[in-house]
C-alpha cells in the first residue's frame, strides 16, 4: 500500500509528538537528579548527533547562512536558549498536566498578539474563542 502525503504528513506529526511527549516525560523524570543546565547538555548530547546523522543523510548536513543578518541570527538564537530555560526550568517545577495545558494555550496568545502588535484582522468569534479558551486552562491548572 502506497502512503499519500497526507497519511504520511499524519504519520510524522504524530511520530513529532510523540517525541516532543517522550522528551519532556524523560525530562522530568531527570530533574529529580539533576540541574536544569544538565538536563539541557545532556539533552544536547542526544539530539546534536541525531540531527547531524538526519541532516547527513538528507546530504543537507551544511547550510549557508546569510551572515548579512547576524543580528537576527544572534537574537533567535538567544531567544530560543531563553526559552529552553525557561520551559525547561518549568518542567521541572510544575506538574505536566499544568505545563501541556499551558502550552496548548499558545496559539491563542499567538493569534492575540498577532491582532495586537501586527494588526492582524480578528473578528468577534475568534476574540471569544480566545476568551473561552484561556478560561479553559484557567479551569485546567486552577492558578
Amino acid at each position: 500500500m502506497k502512503l499519500t502525503d497526507n497519511v504520511f504528513g499524519a504519520i510524522l506529526m504524530a511520530v513529532s509528538m510523540l517525541s516532543f511527549i517522550s522528551n519532556d516525560a524523560l525530562m522530568k523524570f531527570l530533574f529529580q537528579t539533576i540541574s536544569v543546565e544538565q538536563g539541557i547538555f545532556m539533552r544536547g548530547l542526544v539530539s546534536v548527533p541525531l540531527l547531524a546523522l538526519i541532516a547527513y543523510l538528507r546530504k543537507s548536513l551544511f547550510v549557508r547562512i546569510d551572515w548579512r543578518n547576524w543580528r537576527v541570527i544572534l537574537i533567535r538564537a538567544f531567544a530560543e536558549l531563553a526559552a529552553t530555560m525557561a520551559f525547561l526550568t518549568a518542567l521541572s517545577n510544575m506538574p505536566l498536566a499544568n505545563i501541556t495545558a499551558i502550552l496548548q494555550a499558545l496559539p491563542l496568545t499567538v493569534t492575540m498578539f498577532a491582532a495586537i502588535f501586527f494588526g492582524e484582522q480578528v473578528g468577534w468569534r475568534r476574540w471569544s474563542a480566545i476568551l473561552a479558551g484561556f478560561i479553559g486552562v484557567l479551569i485546567i491548572i486552577r492558578p
